[in-house]
């Protein structure tokens, strides 16, 4: 009887300890393929997409795309759904030409840096630079590893209880 309900305990811990240490905070944005040229001056639609824990797309985000100027002034522009779900898409523009800075805001999640972009005058094209296109999902991997380790403490703890309830009979 014990050992029914330590097992019954241990499953239970398991199953409630599980939802808690997934329940993410983190998501990956991709951007779709950028309209070329990109030019100074002009507004262009940027097209992303938000998957929370990088798979499930994300819908109802209050998503926005930000731009650091060369000057180093903040642009902010409002991403609204469009087409499939956590698909959004900003109406962007570069005022000026230069190495651009920019992110998605991804709220409820963590922004998230897509790099430098260069804007020319005239009609050159634009050259993206990525330096940090993908999110470091860390808080999910260190999240899934202490799940893990709880899990194994758990079954080491259940094994000793149960071998030690084994010698006393």
């Amino acid at each position: 009887m014990r050992r029914m309900v330590f097992a019954l305990a241990c499953l239970a811990l398991t199953l409630f300890a599980a939802p808690a240490a997934l329940a993410g905070g983190w998501a990956v944005t991709t951007l779709d393929a950028l309209p070329s040229p990109l030019h100074a001056g002009e507004t262009y639609p940027v097209g992303y997409t938000i998957r929370q824990h990088g798979q499930t797309p994300y819908v109802g985000a209050n998503s926005a795309i930000e731009l650091r100027s060369p000057s180093g002034e903040l642009s902010r522009f409002k991403g609204v759904p469009a087409g499939a779900a956590g698909h959004y898409i900003a109406e962007v523009r570069f005022d000026a030409p230069g190495e651009w800075q920019w992110s998605v805001d991804q709220s409820p999640f963590e922004p998230q840096p897509l790099g430098t972009i260069g804007i020319e005058s005239g009609a050159t094209e634009a050259s993206v630079v990525p330096t940090g296109v993908v999110a470091a999902p860390v808080p999910g991997a260190i999240q899934m590893a202490a799940l893990v380790l709880a899990a194994a403490g758990v079954g080491l703890f259940g094994r000793r209880v149960v071998s030690g309830s084994r010698r006393a009979e």
